[in-house]
């Protein structure tokens, strides 16, 4: 999402990263929180937004504790205009299908 800067600023949206990673551990996040960034990132380390917003992944064979890669799209009014869940970890919301949804929010 980074090289997308411009567009979410021309259609006036924030953008909201979610990592279900704990500060330490396995997965060490301080590669991901040590650039600086124009989007905040948030640890959910307890996975209670993962888990609020139905991508909490348990267990798999391409996961353990984690969150399907997801997008969601939250229009003026607060409600959800626009949902990607991937099926597995490597397959993302294209970025295209993003910015559309955001149009149409």
């Amino acid at each position: 999402m980074e090289p997308a800067e411009d567009e979410f600023t021309r259609r006036r949206a924030a953008l909201r990263v979610i990592a279900a990673q704990k500060p330490s551990g396995l997965s060490d996040p301080r590669g991901l929180l040590s650039k600086p960034r124009w989007f905040p990132i948030l640890l959910d380390s307890d996975r209670h937004v993962t888990k609020a917003y139905g991508v909490y992944h348990a267990l798999s064979i391409d996961a353990y504790r984690i969150a399907r890669p997801s997008a969601f799209v939250i229009g003026k009014e607060r409600r959800i205009s626009f949902i990607f869940v991937s099926s597995n970890q490597w397959e993302r919301v294209p970025l295209a299908d993003l910015l559309a949804a955001l149009e149409r929010a």
